[in-house]
């Protein structure tokens, strides 16, 4: 149904403003695959993802949960489907549930299958496929896996959820609201060291081979209390 090509990506999500902000920011998050029979396989994935929704959406109701509702939309010339949660009643809470993190939704763009947890995602792999069906990039001799880690969007989704690390520490450690946040914030600068990291595993000469590349930086306190605005994922 597949071929191997598989690639997963994680974004900082910006959430709506008329919608609010739940406690707890969970990154975007999608996966790309690339289908053998694009028509065939492409359906057979639509009706798949349709039918997990409806069970979601049931199991949801049995519990008395709200359920998702489902929408078809196009974005340039593709057509995706996605699922979403009702407002909540007052615009713009900085506290709602963990289920407003989730706008599920399934694309078809070509030969490619895109699966994201946000609908903003999935258009941006839209756009970035459609520009790799264009001009598609050399293949990496003998690469089978490749890992590209974003500091400033590791920066941004850890920041983002700093008031939750600051609870959980307390909680976990016994310590002071104050304690604390010094320890959040070194951990924050830490991480702000690391500006892109590559790792690529695959063979040379028969032999596994693996070579991880990193660009460090020196931390600054402005980005890790004000991070870079960055391509975000959600709504």
């Amino acid at each position: 149904m597949t071929k191997p090509e598989i690639r997963f990506v994680v974004a900082r999500q910006q959430y709506d403003p008329a919608i609010g902000t739940p406690a707890v920011q969970v990154p975007a998050f999608a996966a790309v695959l690339r289908l053998k029979n694009p028509e065939a396989s492409g359906e057979l994935a639509e009706e798949a993802w349709q039918k997990a929704l409806g069970l979601i959406n049931f199991t949801q109701g049995q519990k008395a949960l709200p359920g998702m509702i489902l929408d078809r939309v196009t974005y340039r010339d593709t057509k995706y489907t996605v699922s979403f949660y009702r407002r909540p009643p007052n615009a713009g809470q900085t506290d709602l549930d963990l289920r407003y993190n989730f706008r599920p939704t399934l694309a078809r763009r070509g030969e490619y299958l895109i699966m994201s947890s946000t609908d903003k995602l999935a258009e941006e792999l839209i756009d970035a496929v459609s520009k790799e069906s264009a001009n598609p990039p050399k293949a990496v001799h003998e690469t089978h896996s490749l890992l590209e880690l974003d500091g400033d969007q590791l920066l941004a989704i850890l920041r983002a959820n700093r008031e939750n690390l600051v609870r959980q520490n307390t909680l976990e450690k016994g310590r002071t609201t104050e304690q604390a946040l010094v320890g959040v914030n070194a951990f924050l600068t830490l991480v702000d060291t690391l500006q892109h990291a590559r790792l690529a595993i695959g063979q040379a000469d028969g032999r596994p081979e693996a070579n991880l590349a990193l660009r460090l930086r020196a931390p600054n306190a402005n980005r890790v209390e004000n991070p870079p605005a960055l391509a975000q994922a959600g709504r």
